[in-house]
Order: C-alpha cells, then structure tokens, then sequence
C-alpha cells in the first residue's frame, strides 16, 4: 500500500522524545500496549497534541476509559481510536472504533461487535447462554481457530477463552477480564483488573497491580501497588479514593 513501518526503540530511548518523534516521522498510526501508552501520555504536557497520529490502537491488555479520555486531550479532531479484541488462537474477535464524539456509557470501553467470521456468544459455567447484559465466559466460534475445544452447532471451531464479557442485545461485546482474576472475599465476588481499573483514574497513577494476600486469619485480602508520579502519590489519599470508588 506504500505504507512505511516505523519500529521505536522506547526500551532504550524512553518516551519523552516520542511525540517529536512521531511528527517528524510524519506518522499516521500509532499501534502500542496500554501500559506504554499511558506512560507516553504521563510525559506529555497538558497542551501536547500529536499533529500526524488520525489511528491509535492499543493492544495486548485491557484498554480503560481513561485511555479514551486522553486520547482525545491529545489528539487532533478526526483521529480515530481503535479499541479490538484478539486472542493468539483465534485472531481478531471484535473491533469497535470511537471517535472524539464518541460517548461510553459506565466504565468499560466496548471492544465491539463480532467481525465477519467470527461467532461470538456468552455463556455461564455449564456452557450455556446466558440472557443479553449479563456477565458471563466469552466463547468464540470461528474457522481459524488454531485451539479449540471442538466443534459447534454451526460446524465451525468452538474456543472458550476463559475471558469474562457481556453482550448487549444488538451483539455489541464488552471485554471485563480473565475469569480467573476473580475472587471471592468475604462472600463478595471482586474482579481485580477492575480494581486495577479504578487506582489508574486517581491522581498521578499510571500504573496498578493487585494480588491477594492471606491476612492474619488466614482470609483472602486484596493488596495494591501503585507507580507514578512520586510527588502525587500518596498511601492514605490513594485509600480514600478507592474507598469512594469502589465498593
């Protein structure tokens, strides 16, 4: 198509000079890893804007609102911001692309609707459908599954993926986690990407992580750490914003 690949070496140049970079380059695409992208947006001033980039799609993890948010703080009227579901077995699943007048409803960026080809359903632990916004397994029937875990009534390959999703009733698919990121603590049902979700909103947070630790009873205890900017961390102001965002 005469397109030019552009590999940056931010392992061993950082992101501070990426956005110059980028212009000089005369970029129009920008394809990265949501934890790299935020650290480049950390870096960037509040006027910043990336003059060439119209396409950014993150992949690789989970993509958050908040990626949204800035995407349009930083970049120009009419660029475009691809948010898709992949998996290593199957390919492309689903591909949603929003722009700056785009609106999302509640917390979670919708990964889009099933691409042609691909079957996609969700479905309870017996394999089940389950009724349209309601949480459940994400399974997908396709013909180029390299995995699968058999055939489906449509004679295409079945491959459950062990990701948590809802559908709505017009087929648009939300992307909510590993199944086994979820546990159990004190009879509550706690999904910790969403934890993690949630510490990135608060002030100077670019990066979180959240494991479970036995307390001293021996019960399961959700710990997490947080990176950023040092001088707006803070253990106590970080609790509080969690206690008023989560549950």
């Amino acid at each position: 198509s005469g397109g030019s690949l552009l590999p940056g070496r931010v392992g061993d140049e950082g992101v501070s000079g990426l956005r110059d970079w980028l212009d000089s380059e005369g970029a129009t695409a920008l394809f990265c890893s949501p934890t790299l992208y935020r650290t480049f947006i950390a870096a960037l001033g509040p006027a910043d804007r990336l003059r060439t980039v119209n396409v950014l799609r993150l992949v690789g993890e989970r993509v958050l609102p908040e990626d949204f948010a800035s995407f349009k703080r930083h970049f120009a009227r009419g660029a475009r911001f691809v948010n898709a579901y992949s998996l290593t077995e199957v390919g492309n699943v689903t591909l949603s692309v929003l722009t700056h007048d785009s609106t999302v409803p509640g917390d979670v960026l919708p990964v889009g609707y099933a691409r042609p080809g691909r079957h996609v359903r969700i479905v309870d632990e017996s394999g089940e459908a389950v009724p349209p916004g309601t949480v459940g397994e994400i399974v997908v029937e396709s013909p180029y599954a390299t995995s699968a875990d058999g055939p489906g009534s449509s004679g295409l390959s079945v491959f459950r993926t062990g990701d948590l999703g809802r559908m709505d009733p017009d087929g648009l698919v939300f992307h909510l986690g590993r199944r086994d990121f979820q546990v159990k603590v004190r009879g509550f049902r706690v999904e910790i990407e969403g934890v993690e979700a949630t510490l990135v909103r608060a002030p100077g947070i670019t990066q979180s992580a959240v494991v479970v630790r036995q307390n001293s009873q021996g019960e399961p205890m959700p710990v997490a750490y947080a990176a950023g900017d040092r001088g707006l961390i803070d253990a106590e102001r970080l609790r509080a914003f969690a206690a008023s965002h989560l549950a």
